[in-house]
């Protein structure tokens, strides 16, 4: 597989699994035609959530408040979490490279189509390797979704949202896990959905091989984040693929120690030794 279609398929799940999250949104490929005519998402449409968009200095305001982002507590409501995504999203449509692309209703509602459609259509993870059909599904999986079109976007915006990198990831993931909980029409997701890509790029060919052709900063926050999911299938009884998470915990928090391009990597690396203690009693 050449490396377009590596780029997009990375750059398209990353944002389901990180919140799942960050640069699902990216891949544009048909996008005029998947907005257009879509109902209208109250929430990201309505005049005062316009009116909040951020333009000029206020956006850069935004963006260094967003590089410190921290969940302040475990018991934020879904309300709470979902006005910052909107001011997030709204950050991102003032962005200058993205309004080159053309988002005539915003990228909030674009990410949300993406979203549902990724969560219908999920890879396949147990007999992959059964037959060179299915491995071959796989390996195309992201290109059959979403679509092969505007891979330069996906590269644009790996280069200009470096800063907001891991703070949005840590955002979108919360988003997502809690509108999950908070049953959210919007977010056409599911627990489910979350473990079948988590359990995919953990323990498949297919997953591991779109992993390592990618960069390590990329690749270590979508396994940190498969690692979350898992864990949290396993708390609410969901690991029907009954994945061992322990040697991914291991593996991930030795390549956290050798790298040190992530601002948060102590963070990262606190959590998987609870975890790592916690799966090895």
């Amino acid at each position: 597989m050449d490396e377009k279609k590596i780029l997009l398929g990375i750059g398209s799940i990353f944002m389901l699994i990180a919140g799942l999250t960050f640069l699902i949104f990216w891949e544009r490929g048909g996008s005029t035609r998947v907005l257009a005519g879509e109902h209208s998402v109250a929430m990201a449409q309505s005049d005062e959530h316009r009116g909040a968009a951020f333009t000029g200095s206020r956006s850069g305001v935004y963006r260094k408040k967003m590089r410190s982002y921290r969940p302040e507590n475990g018991d934020r409501s879904f309300e709470t979490v979902q006005q910052d995504v909107i001011r997030f999203f709204h950050s991102l449509d003032e962005r200058q490279y993205i309004q080159a692309h053309g988002f005539p209703e915003g990228t909030y509602k674009f990410f949300l189509k993406v979203l549902a459609d990724l969560s219908a259509s999920p890879p396949i993870v147990s007999g992959e390797t059964k037959d060179v059909v299915r491995l071959r599904l796989n390996m195309t999986h992201f290109e059959r979704i979403i679509g092969s079109g505007n891979i330069s976007l996906i590269m644009e915006i790996l280069d200009n949202e470096k800063e907001i990198l891991e703070p949005s990831a840590e955002l979108l993931y919360e988003w997502i896990v809690k509108g999950i909980e908070y049953r959210n029409a919007e977010i056409k997701t599911s627990d489910r959905a979350l473990s079948d890509y988590a359990a995919f790029f953990l323990t498949t060919l297919s997953g591991k091989s779109y992993l390592w052709r990618r960069d390590a900063k990329t690749r270590i926050i979508v396994t940190y984040y498969a690692i979350l999911i898992i864990d949290r299938a396993n708390r609410e009884n969901l690991n029907r693929y009954n994945i061992d998470i322990l040697p991914p915990i291991s593996h991930l928090k030795e390549d956290l120690l050798n790298y040190r391009g992530l601002s948060r990597r102590n963070e990262y690396v606190d959590r998987l030794k609870v975890l790592e203690e916690e799966y090895s009693q």
